[in-house]
């Protein structure tokens, strides 16, 4: 079992659930419930398509916010920002194409 910082558990007994999770204390300082993040290696890419989406929208949301603050000038953020969108457009069609997404339309 991999616990969310990345470390091996290899103390996890047979009884526990066979994805792939993080472990997160409860109320009981002691127990750890484990959070199934996916059961698959296709729920795995779709994760990943969409946490690949997600972290472009960001990114291109700190580039406009460190342009209206006048902390890039209008040359690098029109580069960047192409960047960012030609990074968005090959990211969408991958996650269409292998159904991770419905549509963004």
């Amino acid at each position: 079992m991999r616990n969310f910082n990345g470390t091996g558990d290899s103390s996890a007994s047979s009884s526990a659930p066979q994805g792939i999770g993080f472990s997160r204390l409860s109320s009981d300082i002691g127990s750890q419930e484990i959070i199934e993040l996916y059961q698959s290696t296709q729920e795995l890419d779709a994760l990943e398509s969409q946490a690949d989406l997600y972290a472009i929208i960001l990114a291109t949301e700190h580039l406009e916010r460190a342009y209206v603050r006048d902390a890039i000038g209008y040359q690098e953020y029109t580069t960047e920002c192409l960047k960012l969108l030609s990074q968005f457009k090959l990211a969408e069609r991958a996650a269409l194409r292998a159904g991770n997404i419905p549509s963004t339309e």
